[in-house]
């Protein structure tokens, strides 16, 4: 059942994080910090459609090698109720080789928005609570004291300071009953953001050490098995997702259930692994790319920029790429690069790009082709125009692989499809999908076909023969546990065998990840020993 809009008015609130003072330090010897903010908005008048739904969260930017960071991050929120809710905010550390750690956190109470009483919150500062900071926080703090105890005896400023951080809450606009974003529920309204990241567990392309950013021309050699320097991306997409693209993973075997809730030895193992390789892949380190898209949320429609962006991050039609995406209910479009030319089931997989969330607006694969936007003009509804020339499979004059790819969105056509076997979105909906990315990508020719339609297939096969001819020509290496991998429809027989595999016999056994390996023996150490005595024997 859809979610009912609203039936009475809502706020647009616009949060900014300003700035921070006199952080505690988190990184030795430099006695410094990376931080950045991570904050989650509840408001418990608006009831979740379902409990297991994911919170409403903001990621900040992160401010590197200081404790005095200025960070002027916005957060826009629009379906705001009038009873208002409860910001908790937290201050992390940044740190890539290991874990963030956390430096303090608080809460921020908006109520009784709209009402006599109510004023916006300008530059106010709220102290941050150091109770439960990580433990690498509180060593460099003693370390701190300890090696500057002449500054900590004299200075009274420096014995009384206190960890503070400056915020500011306004309410920008407002969402009348029957308006088109008063649905019910809160979200991200803004800014329009977007990030490149990448990831060395994949390592480089073969044969070259290109960095983030750099055309990557020149192909391997046929069949050469080498690392790729992964890149995963997100676009903060505007306005609530409709009510319609709900859907929770489907529960088609018996350990798809324990991975998503966490429950039992294996699922809580599971799922803290699929987190780690999310965290690791959608990593925010310095090699991390990112932007703003400079349009107003609330008073004007995204612009082409966003989708030329979008084409720019998926490499326009360069190589014959295939990716695999997931839309969060939050409007967060994330998406790789996939397919059969990849054997990696590391991260490329619904299930990591949704950080194992339960619900999620949508997801499947899609992939960019060039089209002649002087041979026809397609309508992009259910399936493809023939009428229009496309690459692949034909040879358009100016662009790839002879040219540089155009920068011009009517080029371009997106090809989408809901092939997710972790989530399997009902085909019905694919125009609903198709209506609000075309309000999300103006200028971009949207194709949406279901995932079981022979012109799909057709479509996949010719940019498969693309790959080969003009891709880099590379087979990836294969990471991770099997328990990782994507649960696509195409791939659903592997997520089986690697099930029987974890029943086990002892012929299945031998094959195991450590990881594996070491689940059974927390769950089944019996069979696991006897089973280690007949491979010995």
């Amino acid at each position: 059942m859809p979610l009912p809009p609203s039936e009475v008015e809502t706020y647009i609130i616009k949060v900014t994080f300003h700035r921070a003072t006199t952080l505690p330090p988190a990184d030795l010897p430099s006695f410094s910090a990376d931080p950045y903010i991570m904050a989650q908005m509840d408001t418990p008048s608006l009831a979740p459609r379902h409990r297991e739904d994911p919170p409403l969260r903001y990621r900040g930017r992160t401010e590197r090698n200081t404790r005095e960071p200025k960070w002027e991050d916005e957060w826009i929120i629009g379906g705001f109720p009038k009873e208002g809710g409860t910001m908790k905010v937290v201050v992390m550390d940044e740190d890539f080789t290991s874990h963030d750690d956390r430096l303090g956190h608080l809460k921020v109470e908006i109520r009784d928005l709209g009402g006599p009483e109510w004023k916006d919150i300008k530059r106010q500062r709220f102290e941050l609570k150091k109770r439960w900071a990580g433990r690498r926080v509180n060593l460099a703090r003693a370390a701190s004291n300890i090696l500057n105890p002449l500054k900590l005896c004299r200075d009274k400023t420096y014995r009384h300071q206190r960890d503070e951080i400056e915020i500011s809450v306004e309410v920008i606009g407002s969402l009348q009953p029957g308006e088109e974003w008063n649905v019910g529920r809160a979200f991200t309204l803004g800014p329009g953001r977007w990030w490149q990241h990448y990831s060395p567990l994949l390592g480089r392309i073969a044969g070259t050490k290109g960095g983030p950013g750099e055309e990557r021309e020149g192909r391997g050699k046929e069949g050469q098995v080498a690392q790729y320097d992964f890149e995963a991306n997100e676009i903060q997409l505007q306005g609530p997702t409709p009510s319609e693209l709900y859907h929770r993973y489907v529960d088609f075997k018996w350990f798809v259930a324990p991975l998503f809730t966490a429950s039992g030895i294996r699922g809580k193992l599971l799922n803290k692994a699929i987190h780690k390789q999310h965290a690791r892949v959608y990593a925010y380190d310095k090699r991390c790319k990112s932007g703003k898209f400079e349009y107003d949320p609330v008073e004007s429609k995204p612009r082409k920029e966003v989708t030329k962006k979008f084409l720019e991050l998926a490499h326009w039609d360069q190589g014959g790429r295939q990716f695999t995406y997931v839309l969060t209910l939050n409007s967060m479009l994330r998406f790789c690069e996939t397919g059969e030319n990849f054997t990696t089931d590391f991260m490329s997989k619904h299930m990591g790009h949704a950080d194992a969330d339960v619900y999620v607006a949508f997801a499947g694969e899609f992939l960019i082709r060039r089209i002649d936007p002087h041979a026809g003009k397609g309508g992009g509804g259910g399936g493809g125009d023939t009428s229009v020339k496309t690459h692949p499979p034909d040879h358009l004059p100016g662009g790839p692989p002879d040219e540089k790819a155009p920068r011009h969105p009517k080029h371009y056509e997106l090809v989408i499809d809901q092939d997710s076997g972790t989530y399997r979105p009902k085909k019905e909906l694919l125009p609903v999908l198709k209506g609000y990315l075309e309000r999300n990508l103006p200028g971009l020719k949207i194709t949406v076909l279901h995932s079981g339609s022979d012109e799909l297939k057709e479509i996949r096969k010719q940019q498969a023969e693309a790959k080969k001819r003009e891709g880099e020509g590379v087979t990836f290496m294969r990471r991770g546990s099997n328990y990782s991998s994507s649960i696509s429809s195409s791939e659903a027989s592997d997520l089986e065998n690697a099930a029987h595999r974890g029943e086990g016999g002892s012929s299945s056994r031998a094959h195991r990840s450590k990881l594996e390996r070491g689940i059974g023996i927390l769950e089944q150490p019996r069979a696991e020993i006897q089973a280690a005595a007949r491979n010995l024997s």
